[in-house]
């Protein structure tokens, strides 16, 4: 049985590798994959040789990890560990193609098949390991620099492109000797004037989340929480309600919401960890929301408590949907201006005549909006002045005007919702093009 002492684990020398590519064709030719999608890549860093930066060669793939944060956040349990090698492994028959677990793992090692709509990664080459043979890509490295030994739990050294992450890697790396980083002498890519070098060099990789790839997750999330403040006040107010466009809203968006992934008809597989992922609590959360929600629109339950209950896992279902991002690794959203939980109570207190609190919470909005912005340009993200101007002049500071000229006439009302409409839409639009989740040697490399 897996023993966590016994746990194999991938070695690699920085001083040996040559950046030869060899491990990496020998895992494409042994798990036949297509020639640019294998499990393990090598990356070079300082391609240009910049002269005041060290070089060297850092060759990835799935470090297994004993805390691996796929296994624990993948909302279809299609992920889990081999009882005799401790091998992180993907089950394809249960895989929904969902990305998920690409986004909150810090070294990358997920790949998306999209021919088959499922991801896939390194498997330790469990049918070599049961023959008594090495991984592939160890095997047959000619300088030795990959290797395959027993997990140790002494912290990796700090090296450029390798993330620290507390999920205990098995992987050992021997970091650079002395003589082997002249005559760079002891510069890194983390050194803030030296980082411009090798941005201006580095090899463009494309992003795991656009806006491109991830719109439907867009325009599900800003639906939810459009609908959750709407039927809020609707029950807290007896404000005006169509149950039918509700209806048709909701099912719509959770409709949507299944069009990013590979594998459509196992959607319902995301359901299956609740205990542990929060991407698979924001779908529980919202489905409870809707159908008791819709029931008691079409007045199927008579009591409040019902309409209770739905308000109480819709607002559950939009702090879930913010939390799904808040565990990825390379990215701390903090107080981000674009939050669905947010957006749900602006629309309640919109639809719910709450006219301070809006005021209270646009505001409030506009100011962390501001300060994310000077936040960004600080570490070179683009300004998209544009989007900033909807989101400030018509998304905030219109609707407060209107609120204090005269917030209870209807085509005030009518102009304010729909400004409040564009903010949000314009802050979510952005929070994708900011979402980076991109591995650090992708940045350094």
């Amino acid at each position: 049985m897996y023993n966590e002492l016994k746990k194999p684990a991938f070695q690699f020398d920085l001083n040996r590798c040559t950046g030869c590519q060899a491990c990496a064709v020998a895992c494409t030719l042994e798990n036949e994959l297509d020639l640019l999608h294998s499990w393990r890549t090598v990356y070079t860093f300082n391609e240009a040789h910049e002269p005041n930066l060290p070089q060297f060669h850092l060759s990835m793939a799935c470090n297994h990890c004993l805390d691996a944060p796929c296994l624990k956040y993948c909302p279809a349990l299609a992920i889990s560990r081999d009882s005799v090698s401790g091998a992180v492994l993907i089950d394809g028959g249960k895989c929904i193609g969902c990305k998920y677990c690409s986004w909150v793992c810090p070294y990358d090692a997920p790949k998306f098949n999209r021919t088959a709509g499922i991801m896939e990664k390194c498997t330790f080459c469990q049918p070599r390991l049961a023959e008594g043979l090495k991984p592939a890509c160890v095997g047959i490295c000619p300088t030795d620099a990959l290797q395959f030994g027993a997990y140790t739990e002494n912290r990796n050294p700090e090296i450029p492109g390798f993330p620290d992450r507390p999920v205990r890697p098995a992987i050992s790396i021997i970091a650079l000797r002395g003589n082997n980083r002249l005559p760079q002498m002891d510069c890194t890519p983390f050194d803030p004037q030296l980082t411009p070098f090798l941005s201006n060099h580095s090899r463009k990789f494309e992003p795991k989340i656009t806006l491109s790839s991830e719109w439907t997750l867009l325009l599900f999330s800003l639906i939810a929480a459009f609908s959750v403040g709407w039927f809020a006040a609707f029950v807290v107010f007896s404000s005006a309600f169509d149950v039918r466009v509700f209806a048709v809203l909701c099912f719509a968006g959770m409709g949507i919401s299944t069009l990013h992934l590979g594998k459509k008809l196992r959607a319902w597989r995301a359901l299956l960890s609740w205990k542990h992922s929060w991407l698979s609590r924001e779908i529980l959360f919202f489905g409870l929301f809707t159908i008791p929600a819709v029931l008691y629109g079409i007045g199927f339950l008579q009591n409040t408590a019902g309409g209770w209950l739905a308000v109480v896992f819709g607002f559950a279902a939009l702090f879930a949907m913010d939390r799904v991002y808040d565990v990825l690794p390379q990215y701390a959203p903090g107080w981000h201006s674009a939050r669905v939980l947010f957006t749900g109570l602006l629309v309640f207190s919109l639809l719910g005549a709450l006219r301070e609190f809006a005021v209270v919470l646009l505001l409030a909005k506009g100011i962390v909006y501001l300060r994310q912005k000077f936040t960004g340009l600080k570490i070179g993200q683009a300004l998209r002045p544009a989007l900033s101007v909807l989101r400030i002049l018509i998304g905030i500071f219109l609707p407060v005007i209107l609120f204090f000229l005269n917030g209870n006439n209807y085509d005030y009302k009518i102009l304010i919702l729909c400004g409040v409409v564009i903010g949000e839409v314009t802050d979510r639009i952005e929070f994708y093009l900011q979402l980076d989740l991109s591995p650090e040697w992708k940045k350094y490399g």
